[in-house]
């Protein structure tokens, strides 16, 4: 199954997001990640090459990202979420409803 290369700019943009530097960092990673990364390894991963990307503004990118619907949040047990790129939620997973 071939990639599809997605332009990260697009994309928070056509979410009507104001398109930062963390935003774009954040979302590449979610991208980079696939396969459903947890808020902890998203911030474990970011942190490698942007060391001055606090937790607080990963935690608060994830969450204005999945309001926006430019990914899906997905709590999967106890407080533990994963975030999804992909537009189509597993059915076993169950999104977080943020209203």
């Amino acid at each position: 199954m071939a990639k599809h290369k997605i332009n990260i700019s697009d994309k928070i943009k056509s979410e009507g997001l104001k398109l930062t530097t963390q935003r774009i960092i954040i979302l590449e990673t979610v991208y980079k990640l696939g396969n459903h990364p947890a808020t902890e390894e998203i911030i474990k991963y970011v942190n490698i090459d942007h060391p001055a990307i606090s937790q607080e503004t990963i935690y608060k990118t994830l969450e204005t990202i999945a309001e926006n619907k430019t990914t899906n949040k997905v709590e999967i047990s106890g407080g533990i979420f994963q975030n999804d790129a992909i537009s189509k939620m597993p059915h076993h997973l169950q999104e977080e409803n943020t209203s």
